[in-house]
């Protein structure tokens, strides 16, 4: 019952910065260069593990920028790196 509390709790702050107007909303135009935010930006795999049982992992950092070009589209481009060094399966023998 604690965590469904939790859980509401969390929900409930995240629609008051939504409702404070913090966050807005793309406008028609996105055209432009980001960079890819690390700490909101994930890399995930699942493998099967010796036929009987998948597991999954993470890589801890990624980095990059990408760019939208809606009157030109075949300009757009990403550029991710995703060092191999910062795998992560939860288990320091893999």
């Amino acid at each position: 019952m604690a965590a469904l509390a939790l859980i509401a709790a969390m929900f409930g702050a995240a629609s008051n910065v939504f409702a404070q107007g913090q966050y807005q909303p793309l406008n028609d135009n996105a055209d432009g260069q980001y960079q890819i935010d690390p700490d909101h930006s994930q890399v995930f795999f699942t493998l099967g593990h010796v036929g009987i049982a998948p597991f999954t992992g993470r890589f801890n950092k990624i980095s990059g920028q990408y760019t939208i070009d809606s009157k030109h589209p075949g300009k757009n481009k990403a550029e991710i790196s995703i060092p191999v060094d910062s795998i992560d399966t939860n288990l320091a023998l893999r």
